[in-house]
């Protein structure tokens, strides 16, 4: 059971999707028990599709499409890809020592925040770069997959592994806020952090937001280990969710957080139609979609860097932008309720006492 509850973010989508068909063709009788033990054994021998170099330059095109999300600049694209590759090897390095991925997020945020520092004071790049690029890079730290699987667990009353996710995506967000921490401690002037909160963040014109997604949802799928088969859909995916957070936001005047959980419910009731459909768990079409189009990098961005600095008012912004955070997970899972076939659902607990006619 621990091991069956066990979470981690990196998700291997070619795998995922080998597992979905194999549990589909034993569910229709279509493979046998010891049919499904050897192809198991072919899937634990799976080598991923893609070599670490295409899949980190796919999360750096992904980086830049979120940076641009953010009111960034094309030379705040790049200053976010070039981090991300340096904070992607880093973490690398960490995991290759076998030490716990608790300290991998937290050098990783550190890393994030220094670089971006750094670069501001010495006037490598302005103020609306800086932020946008750190945006883009603290926000792809969060551990998204497993706050929708804790999400998912949760509300169908899977407790146990519910909890384990829940201390994961704690302890991943406690990183993150001792990782800034700690670099605004050190840094001479930790208020250089908190002007980030003069910054302006304003959202793309939807024409260039839906290719922009478009491309990093792509590159995630990528990233993740999906076929070219699934990269196509992917786009679609990511472009479909910017839309309707964009128009729920921009065009309704929705609170960010609720154009964010109406976009979610969305891609998860669309996935849930097309995943049977395709022979593919509902996942591998949502996961690349949700880092393009739904991450709120500026709320977390402002929050952190407010944290940091001591400014007042910081605990309201840190609970806007985990709220916006967790909508992705609960509107994801509503969504596939919604777009399942009915045998999927919830099955109706009988009354246990029904009356005799």
């Amino acid at each position: 059971m621990l091991k069956v509850a066990r979470t981690s973010d990196n998700r291997d989508l070619q795998r995922a999707v080998a597992i979905y068909r194999l549990v589909d063709d034993v569910v229709s009788n279509d493979l046998d028990l010891s049919g499904a033990e050897r192809r198991m054994r072919e899937i634990r021998r799976h080598v991923p599709m893609w070599p670490w170099w295409a899949r980190m330059a796919a999360r750096a095109v992904l980086a830049a499409s979120v940076a641009l999300q953010a009111h960034g600049t094309l030379g705040g694209a790049g200053f976010a890809m070039g981090m991300l590759v340096v904070v992607n090897r880093t973490g690398w390095l960490i995991a290759r020592g076998r030490i716990p991925g608790y300290y991998a997020t937290f050098v990783q945020a550190a890393l994030v925040a220094g670089l971006g520092i750094v670069a501001l004071h010495y006037d490598v790049v302005s103020s609306q770069v800086y932020a946008s690029a750190t945006a883009a890079n603290l926000v792809l730290l969060l551990p998204v997959s497993s706050l929708v699987s804790l999400a998912q667990d949760a509300i169908t009353r899977f407790g146990t592994t519910a909890a384990v996710r829940l201390v994961h995506v704690v302890l991943v967000f406690l990183a993150l806020f001792a990782g800034i921490a700690t670099v605004g401690v050190l840094t001479k002037d930790a208020r250089i952090v908190g002007n980030a909160q003069s910054v302006r963040f304003a959202a793309l014109p939807i024409l260039f937001a839906l290719p922009a997604a478009a491309i990093g949802a792509a590159g995630n799928g990528l990233a993740a280990g999906g076929t070219l088969r699934l990269l196509p859909f992917a786009a679609l995916m990511g472009m479909l969710g910017i839309a309707v957070r964009t128009l729920a936001h921009g065009h309704f005047d929705l609170p960010s957080s609720l154009a964010v959980l109406i976009a979610a419910i969305a891609l998860g009731t669309v996935a849930g139609r097309l995943a049977p459909r395709l022979r593919l768990p509902p996942g591998a079409l949502v996961t690349p979609a949700i880092g393009a189009s739904l991450l709120p990098a500026p709320a977390v961005y402002r929050s952190l860097s407010a944290y940091t600095a001591g400014v007042p008012g910081t605990g309201r912004q840190l609970f806007s932008a985990l709220i916006t955070t967790a909508a992705i997970g609960a509107g994801i899972v509503l969504g596939n309720i919604l777009g399942a076939k009915k045998e999927l659902r919830e099955p109706h607990e009988p009354d246990q006492n029904p009356q005799e006619e």
